[in-house]
């Protein structure tokens, strides 16, 4: 081999190594990017074995069972079972409602502020909206207005939603003869109203309260009784709890292994390119040193031939 064509071989060996270099550290990086995204799945796995969730106790048939809590569940009486009943309000301290009820009751306005009750329905009219838009929404065994209020009382819901309503507009007295403001009302989305992450977020974060129905009852008018609301919570009530959400850590590790799998797979893809690439560089060298003592030996005897 010529003298210039051993240096065009040495330039052209130099260079594809110094490529093949550039290959291999971008391959370094990936897999640098590749450990920091199995600690951030192993970290998103430990966070999800620590899940949990709350429950609402339910007497059925078979004895006492626990439900998850839900807007739905914890103020919709159950065909089912028998629990207490809860009010959920905002931070604002306004009664949660369907909002199946909520558009019904005149004004947007009076969601939010509640100070004027003028023109609010009365307790008759808004048992009738609870009755017909919410709790028996779509049903056409029931006849009448009389037969929705009925349907109500039949089935327990009445007492309930009459607490409800007087929470909502207040006018009366508290059992130490001091008058009660109305609470108002805000609406709550049929999406929400399902959702129990969004209840226990809401309820983490102090965006939603918990007030449990109770026996204890308050005189309003000629022969008008309801029951009354006190506040509540799981550190009080023996009728809710947190436990251990065995599904969402179920699903959270059958996504952990998945995801590692997956990170391993790729890991041993970039492991092989790497092997592949060390094999052509280190052949590359061993042609880049025989054609280096080539060029080296050539430039031997063309001194010997000069200084002859």
């Amino acid at each position: 081999m010529g003298m210039s064509a051993s240096q065009a071989r040495l330039l052209s060996l130099t260079s594809r190594m110094h490529d093949l270099e550039a290959q291999a550290q971008s391959i370094q990086y990936s897999k640098l990017d590749l450990v920091n995204s199995k600690n951030d799945v192993y970290d998103e796995y430990m966070d999800a074995l620590d899940s949990t969730k709350y429950q609402m106790s339910v007497v059925t048939l078979n004895g006492n069972e626990f439900v998850d809590m839900t807007y739905t569940n914890m103020v919709m009486a159950n065909t089912a079972g028998v629990h207490s009943m809860y009010a959920i309000t905002n931070a604002k301290g306004q009664i949660m409602l369907p909002e199946q009820i909520a558009s019904k009751l005149g004004p947007e306005g009076y969601r939010g502020n509640m100070d004027n009750f003028e023109g609010f329905p009365s307790e008759r009219d808004f048992m009738l909206i609870v009755a017909k838009n919410y709790l028996y929404s779509g049903r056409v065994d029931i006849s009448g207005d009389d037969g929705f209020i009925n349907q109500m009382k039949s089935d327990g819901n009445y007492d309930y939603w009459k607490g409800i309503y007087y929470q909502i507009i207040g006018g009366y007295k508290d059992e130490n003869d001091n008058p009660v403001a109305g609470r108002g009302y805000c609406a709550i989305s049929r999406q929400n109203a399902t959702d129990r992450v969004w209840l226990e977020e809401s309820l983490n974060s102090g965006d939603a309260q918990i007030f449990k129905l109770t026996r204890e009852q308050i005189e309003f008018g000629v022969d008008n009784k309801f029951n009354i609301f006190a506040q509540t919570g799981l550190a009080v009530d023996t009728e809710l709890q947190e436990v251990e959400d065995t599904e969402r850590i179920k699903k959270a590790t059958v996504k952990y292994e998945n995801a590692i799998k997956d990170i391993d797979g790729k890991e041993t893809k970039l492991d092989m390119q790497l092997a592949r690439i060390d094999t052509l560089h280190n052949a590359l060298k061993t042609e880049f040193d025989s054609v280096k003592q080539i060029v080296s030996k050539n430039i031997d005897r063309s001194f010997k031939t000069f200084n002859a």
